[in-house]
């Protein structure tokens, strides 16, 4: 795209939406749809709700109240006393509810009719503490179009990474030695994981995940989102697909297809590990997991929302667990760099990381010019 940003971007970048909404705001998320559109996750600056919206190609603005969604039907009634955690307008929206006793459970709002498949994939899910030790959320309700799920007990690695990171480095912490700890179940539980039954799951092959970053890419290139980035998107498109197709792709396992340190909890159990958010559950190349894995450690430290020395611990266990399912290191490479560049063109299009998307996907092209690939922390100095 040339001169600048589309105009539905640009609006998100500007006052129309705080105008919108009746209230001032910041939006956080942006998601690309369909004929130049944009919608748009937001937080009230006085209350802190989550709001949500969505921005034509040409820029006019849909703000919905607090807690609706026309496209989601069972939201409101969800939302009555409990929060909204996520809501990506007309798509999906997850809330949580305390319950009396101080439990909380929380509940995925989606489109009627999709809930049910969403319910099969994670009772597939739910069988994973018979085999791996790992603790997963229990399935309550289900109707069409949402379910209600369990809380599992624990803190997940975003936040204790975040809290490492809040203290100064070389004290000794405790919330450094959590993260180091959780981080020590990884190599000895992912395996069990990846090499669970797999039963009736789809399979995300390579070729699938060089769409998925094309799709990305497209999207950025349509909305000007990593401008000054020009053919260098095409570019990068072009080094995943090499990467993805020119050596043999694995075997596959079972694949959470959406893992990074907000999906994994520690202390969910006396040496084990929880984990959430199953919607993309399938079968893939091991390396495609832990690839993700390692490309979110990397861009955490890039938001400063971790310390080297805890990111360079997070990626070496990571790898530990890769040698124990005999994962091909050009595998690794290829599905690294994939996330990494899909990343970028993800949060290209949050405003407050939008300047850190560029220098991100900066420096993943330079990477790939001087090496084809990157291989460890030291590379992201």
């Amino acid at each position: 795209m040339t001169g600048g940003i589309s105009s539905a971007l640009a609006v998100l970048h500007g006052p129309a939406v705080p105008r919108a909404m009746g209230t001032g705001v910041t939006v956080r998320k942006v998601w690309p749809g369909a004929n130049g559109s944009l919608t748009f996750e937001a937080r009230e600056t006085d209350t802190g709700r989550i709001r949500a919206g969505s921005v034509s190609g040409d820029g006019c603005i849909r703000a919905a109240p607090y807690g609706c969604d026309p496209a989601l039907e069972s939201l409101r009634d969800a939302a009555r006393g409990s929060q909204l955690l996520i809501h990506r307008y007309g798509r999906r929206a997850v809330l949580r509810h305390v319950h009396p006793d101080g439990q909380s459970t929380f509940t995925k709002v989606v489109r009627q009719g999709k809930a049910p498949a969403l319910a099969r994939t994670h009772s597939l899910a739910e069988k994973l503490p018979e085999t791996t030790g790992i603790t997963v959320p229990r399935l309550l309700r289900q109707d069409s179009g949402s379910m209600t799920l369990s809380a599992v007990p624990g803190t997940d690695l975003h936040r204790l990474g975040r809290a490492a990171a809040a203290d100064m480095p070389g004290t000794g912490s405790a919330a450094q030695a959590g993260w180091e700890a959780a981080w020590r179940l990884f190599p000895g539980t992912w395996p069990h994981f990846a090499e669970a039954p797999r039963g009736a799951l789809p399979f995300h092959t390579a070729e699938d995940e060089c769409r998925t970053v094309a799709q990305w890419a497209g999207h950025a290139d349509a909305h000007g989102a990593l401008q000054a980035a020009g053919t260098s998107l095409g570019d990068a498109v072009e080094r995943v697909n090499l990467m993805l197709l020119a050596t043999p792709a694995q075997a596959p396992v079972l694949c959470h297809r959406d893992l990074h340190d907000k999906q994994i909890l520690v202390g969910s159990r006396e040496g084990g590990l929880g984990l959430i958010d199953f919607d993309t559950l399938s079968t893939a190349e091991p390396a495609l997991d832990l690839g993700n894995l390692l490309a979110h450690v990397e861009f955490r430290y890039w938001q400063g929302l971790l310390l080297r020395a805890a990111a360079t611990h997070a990626e070496e266990r990571i790898l530990e667990a890769a040698d124990s399912l005999c994962v091909d290191p050009a595998r690794l490479q290829a599905y690294r760099v994939a996330a990494a560049v899909r990343i970028a063109c993800v949060y290209a299009f949050r405003p407050p990381y939008r300047p850190l998307a560029h220098d991100w996907f900066a420096h993943i092209l330079g990477r790939l010019g001087q090496r084809g690939g990157h291989s460890r922390l030291a590379d992201f100095a």
